[in-house]
């Protein structure tokens, strides 16, 4: 017997609630998780999601379901505080996490209704992986030399040196192109010829 499986229509949204294309839905089993709609959302849109993985993604949960192209007229006059949208005075949608239950969020929908919006990270999260989130919530993206260490939201640059000279040895470059007998290596940065103090 077939296992029963849930249709959820999501609207692909940018880190800024900004539509990415029109509606479309995904099929779910329906004793699954949150995180199967946001895979299916990853393998639905591979062209718009080529750089981003599907951990990358949050599903919002709509709390009035309606066709797309009201969802994306109210999308400008949503404010989001943490993890709830609010259009005026009222919840508009609320982060789900991943580990969510399908019946739980999304039972009794209506058909082709959108009732999830699936928003993809800031760029500034994307192109690490899980292995680079750190206990407090720290991600290190390298780019082009530049080392990003993002601290629960707060963005610090550091210039990585560049790499020595494929020419020399890392204690030849250490010892500033000196090596060899009568030069000694302390640490890292001290060096001292043998026989002086």
């Amino acid at each position: 017997m077939a296992e029963p499986v849930t249709e959820v229509w999501c609207i692909l949204v940018n880190h800024n609630f900004e539509p990415i294309g029109g509606a479309f839905p995904v099929e779910v089993p329906s004793n699954g998780f949150v995180l199967d709609v946001m895979v299916k959302a990853k393998e639905r849109s591979q062209n718009d999601l080529a750089r981003v993985d599907a951990y990358r993604l949050e599903v919002w949960r709509l709390r009035n379901p309606r066709v797309s192209t009201e969802i994306k007229r109210s999308l400008p006059n949503l404010i989001r505080l943490g993890e709830v949208l609010f259009e005026g005075e009222d919840e508009a949608a609320r982060l789900i996490p991943a580990k969510g239950e399908i019946l739980l969020h999304f039972s009794g929908l209506q058909r082709a209704v959108t009732s999830a919006l699936v928003r993809v990270a800031p760029p500034s999260q994307i192109g690490g992986s899980p292995d680079n989130k750190g206990e407090y919530g720290e991600y290190s993206i390298n780019l082009l030399g530049l080392r990003q260490l993002i601290v629960s939201g707060v963005h610090v640059v550091i210039q990585m040196p560049p790499p020595p000279s494929p020419r020399r040895s890392w204690t030849e470059a250490a010892a500033g192109g000196r090596s060899g007998p009568g030069h000694e290596i302390h640490s890292r940065h001290s060096i001292r010829s043998a026989g002086t103090v």
